[in-house]
């Protein structure tokens, strides 16, 4: 893959990461049972953060920490899920 430059790249990037992490047996569950994310309504939302993480620029505003810090307390990753 390319170097990514675009918002369109990214994009592409977590679609496709996100088509993967769905299907994993070992880690679905933390995408569909536990943060029980709507892939069409989340993709906007994490390639808006990654727009300003990369680029400095979009219009995030949410504390994607406090988000994921409230997450694994339902269920903790392990080294195997990486």
């Amino acid at each position: 893959m390319k170097d990514i430059s675009s918002k369109k790249d990214i994009e592409f990037l977590m679609r496709s990461f996100y088509n993967k992490a769905l299907i994993d047996p070992s880690i679905r569950i933390f995408f569909i049972e536990i943060a029980k994310i709507d892939l069409e309504k989340h993709v906007p939302h994490i390639v808006s953060f990654w727009e300003q993480q990369l680029f400095r620029k979009g219009d995030y505003k949410k504390n994607v920490l406090q988000i994921h810090n409230d997450l694994s307390t339902k269920k903790t990753l392990q080294k195997i899920h990486f």
